[in-house]
């Protein structure tokens, strides 16, 4: 599916900037929620600048996942792209679609007359930029199953004050990763559980009113 989602190719150069539209949403939010809601399940959707020439990526921007604890109505992002330092090239949009389970997908060809992605509240960056983080979310580890370290990414739309900590499977803290403000931004910290026993563990983060929890498994 990921090969249709193209716009035509057009020219950029580093005095020129450029306008996109976005616009992500649910459908069926109770469908979404049942479907999301089981093992860690997510959908995830991100917009690329890519050189038609040599297919290098120019610049990622506005990834938006879906999980159970995100489902958010019909939303229309715009942004004025600048493209000063780029140089002379011929570029395309990509939107590339991703999940971590099994599904079908479907797509239409819609056209329109008027303003089908309305150029509204449009907000400047550059195309350097990197992806604009919409929405608060907490991945899946990685591995998963681990042994004896994981990975654990996050992402925070606005500036908070982050826990993120690890407790067992009654319930018990054993470890803080985070305890600290942070900017908007993503963010990558790594858990040694080499002191811990095998087992099921729990990681759980809070920051300002989103509260999210996950579960991952070390085997030794």
């Amino acid at each position: 599916m990921n090969e249709y989602l193209k716009s035509e190719t057009f020219q950029l150069s580093d005095n020129s900037t450029f306008l996109y539209s976005v616009e992500c949403g649910i459908a069926d939010s109770a469908a979404a929620l049942n479907l999301l809601s089981n093992s860690n399940k997510y959908v995830s959707f991100k917009l690329q600048l890519i050189d038609s020439q040599t297919s290098e990526v120019l610049g990622s921007y506005d990834e938006i996942v879906f999980d159970q604890s995100n489902l958010p109505v019909h939303t229309n992002y715009c942004y004025q792209v600048n493209t000063q330092g780029i140089g002379n090239r011929n570029v395309y949009l990509r939107l590339i679609v991703d999940n971590n389970f099994n599904s079908d997908y479907a797509m239409g060809e819609l056209h329109a007359i008027g303003n089908t992605l309305q150029k509204i509240s449009v907000q400047k960056m550059d195309y350097t930029n990197g992806e604009i983080v919409k929405n608060y979310a907490l991945f899946q580890n990685y591995p998963n199953p681990f042994n004896p370290t994981t990975t654990i990414n996050y992402q925070l739309p606005q500036t908070g004050n982050v826990t993120l900590k690890i407790y067992d499977i009654l319930g018990r803290e054993v470890a803080t990763l985070v305890n600290e403000q942070k900017n908007l931004g993503r963010y990558s910290v790594n858990f040694d559980a080499s002191s811990l026993a095998s087992g099921v563990y729990i990681y759980r983060i809070k920051v300002n009113d989103y509260v999210c929890s996950k579960k991952m498994l070390m085997i030794k």
